[in-house]
């Protein structure tokens, strides 16, 4: 009965609260992969001040970091 119907509606929220975390940090992982494989024209399309959300503004700076740090190598390999 009522037991049941609140186990029930638990159980989704609970389901819920988790794709809500767990699909995000699929994501970024995905991501993150990406990025280490050398690919540059992925994007993070995570917002949030959560702690999801700062992973994937950390994630981003790693990529501009790694993109400025990539078009510096190219330009010296032109000067030199």
């Amino acid at each position: 009965g009522l037991v049941g119907l609140n186990l029930l509606v638990s159980m989704f929220f609970v389901s819920a609260i988790g794709r809500s975390i767990t699909r995000p940090l699929a994501n970024l992982a995905q991501v993150a992969e990406r990025i280490s494989k050398g690919a540059t024209n992925v994007t993070v399309e995570i917002e949030g001040d959560d702690e999801i959300g700062q992973v994937a503004e950390a994630i981003r700076l790693m990529q501009a970091s790694t993109q400025s740090g990539g078009m510096r190598t190219q330009l010296q390999s032109k000067v030199a």
